[in-house]
């Protein structure tokens, strides 16, 4: 069966805080596990999961006229091991290699900020750029003992994206109850390449093949969402929490161009270009997420916090 395992860990001292958090998925048992013959003196390794590590720092940083700014900066690793490895013990040694694996690099940002007060309704401000860089294996076939392998260029997939938001708190004084209100605009930005060339190594003896139809891809995609959040505390130490999630349907365009080469040296021939602009309107992405939880204020340092998706009312229709 599939298990998955993830946790965090938030510390903070004076006006910073900091938060490590890991997700571990592994795949299927039948590309997870390990084959030893000893009698052949074979090996063989098959690894498939899914792994993500974050480390996210936040800092409040006082302005003029008593604003204070939250900002914070995340680096995070996404990884999709597939990777399979056949080894001989004996002598003279030697292994073969299939490498699927793909690396996303996130390196994210923001920063958010009240600017209106008036009795207890607070409006604050927030932008973040978050942006994530996939790497590819160049290497994705490798035989030591015949000497084979199958190598990959130019294959490229970055994101970057913009996500400006307002939000409203109503937070009466002495009152038990808080209502926090949120409405955000994220812009994407995607670009993708197919790949350049392929190097197939045979026997020791390389040899180049370019891509002949090669897609270049910049797409840009905008998806408005909305959440609500309200907090019920009977005691000082002690609240419930309540909140939903609305998002709409994503739309945006794609520009898809392809350039049609040669396969020896990678030039263009005549007339060699094709462009498709694709306008897009996706409302299976739209979809409301519920959840409640509570908060326990342990001690001045310590917080215990929970929550639970009590219902995902998933790809409504417009």
């Amino acid at each position: 069966s599939q298990n998955t395992a993830s946790g965090s860990l938030l510390f903070g001292f004076d006006n910073i805080g900091i938060m490590g958090s890991f997700a571990y998925k592994p795949g299927p048992s039948a590309n997870n596990n390990t084959e030893i013959d000893t009698l052949h003196k074979t090996k063989k390794i098959k690894n498939k999961f899914d792994l993500e590590v974050a480390l996210k720092a936040g800092m409040n940083i006082k302005g003029s006229n008593d604003m204070l700014f939250k900002t914070f900066a995340e680096l995070a690793l996404t990884s999709n091991v597939h990777k399979t490895r056949e080894e001989y013990t004996g002598s003279p040694k030697w292994y073969d290699i299939t490498n699927q694996n793909e690396h996303t690099l996130q390196l994210n940002g923001g920063v958010g900020f009240d600017f209106a007060h008036n009795g207890s309704v607070t409006q604050g401000a927030s932008f973040a750029l978050n942006t994530a860089w996939k790497i590819y294996p160049t290497v994705t076939e490798n035989n030591t003992q015949t000497k084979d392998a199958k190598k990959e260029y130019g294959k490229l997939e970055d994101t970057i994206t913009l996500n400006p938001a307002w939000q409203l708190t109503y937070e009466p004084e002495e009152s038990k109850v808080a209502l926090k209100v949120r409405a955000g605009l994220p812009i994407t930005f995607k670009f993708k390449n197919a790949y350049n060339y392929k190097d197939t190594i045979t026997g020791g003896l390389s040899s180049i093949t370019y891509n002949t139809a090669r897609i270049h891809t910049t797409g840009i995609g905008f998806q408005p969402e909305a959440s609500i959040g309200l907090t019920y505390a009977p005691v000082s130490k002690f609240r419930f929490n309540l909140g939903a999630k609305f998002e709409v349907p994503t739309f945006g365009w794609t520009i898809k161009t392809t350039k049609h080469r040669n396969s020896s040296d990678g030039k263009l021939i005549a007339d060699g270009i094709d462009k498709t602009i694709t306008w897009q309107f996706n409302s299976a992405t739209g979809k409301i997420e519920l959840g409640t939880g509570f908060t326990w204020l342990i001690s001045q340092n310590i917080t215990f916090d929970a929550y639970w998706k009590i219902s995902a009312l998933n790809n409504f229709r417009i």
